[in-house]
């Protein structure tokens, strides 16, 4: 699941921007009429900027910059039609040239602070480290996920996994070699995630990752293969990481996030001060494992 930005201009669909070139269309067509029937006395120029500027913010620069030349081809023959009697033929051209230049620039202003506006959002939600995203937009995404959980009665399991013995790592071969193992362990769970899932990095050495829709068994699965790469890759050069998981699955909705990162922090703590290089699931209404895997030696 890619990180996510609230900004309605970056969540609309194919359809919906189709929608916002229809209602921009009908909008120019509009404005244009209102141009022609109230002459050249009146400058409706300012009006044309709306169309354009929903182009550029909602659906796209080239858009705009269609929008952009249709609007100038019509205030060109509005004015030529109705003021022909310029000192020099190339006045209007040049007039012309001049709004659609004003309208371009800002097309492409309003394309680039959306597009700076998205970065920021970006940033704000992404673990830089990893590429994974973050505490904050992994609790938004959880709490929606749980409610609908809850409303649907559907299953949802959330693993958390943590690196044992982590604080020797950094002490031994120094916070590189750390760093380079935190990022290894989000480009392992990135690619080992189905699209639907969920991963982040909430803490130092500490990983999540939401599994929707999955029960228990499922979740066993999906964390075997997760598990497997991890231990496969999941280290440098110079040392070898192994982990420590929990998985818990809610059959019955958690009273929230907290609470599910609680449990599946706590089945964790159960592989880590026993065996550790090891995973567990089991089931948070029942208290039951359903499947753990013996550490590889």
């Amino acid at each position: 699941m890619q990180v996510r930005a609230d900004l309605s201009a970056f969540m609309m669909t194919k359809h919906q921007r189709v929608a916002v070139v229809c209602v921009v269309m009908l909008c120019v067509t509009v404005i244009g009429l209102s141009d022609y029937f109230s002459g050249t006395e009146l400058s409706l120029s300012i009006f044309y900027l709306m169309p354009i500027s929903a182009c550029a913010w909602f659906v796209s620069a080239g858009a705009a910059l269609i929008t952009a030349l249709v609007c100038e081809t019509i205030e060109f023959f509005v004015n030529v039609k109705g003021n022909g009697d310029y000192s020099y033929y190339v006045i209007p051209v040049w007039n012309a040239v001049m709004r659609f230049l004003m309208y371009v620039s800002l097309a492409a202003s309003l394309n680039a602070l959306k597009k700076q506006l998205w970065k920021e959002k970006s940033l704000a939600r992404t673990d830089p480290l990893t590429g994974l995203p973050n505490a904050r937009h992994f609790y938004e995404v959880s709490e929606a996920e749980r409610k609908k959980s809850e409303r649907f009665k559907r299953p949802l399991s959330l693993a958390y996994i943590d690196v044992d013995n982590f604080k020797q790592i950094n002490d031994t071969f120094g916070h590189s070699a750390g760093d380079e193992v935190l990022s290894g362990i989000g480009k392992t769970i990135r690619l080992c995630i189905r699209g639907y899932d969920m991963a982040a990095r909430i803490g130092g050495d500490e990983f999540v990752i939401l599994f929707p829709e999955t029960d228990c068994l499922q979740a066993a699965e999906v964390m075997k293969k997760i598990q497997q790469h991890l231990r496969d890759s999941g280290g440098t050069r110079t040392v070898a990481a192994t982990f420590s998981i929990g998985v818990v699955t809610f059959t019955h909705s958690a009273a929230s996030v907290n609470e599910m990162i609680k449990q599946a922090d706590a089945a964790m703590y159960r592989i880590k001060n026993t065996s550790k290089n090891d995973y567990i699931c089991i089931e948070a209404d029942f208290g039951e494992q359903v499947s753990a895997e013996k550490p590889r030696a």
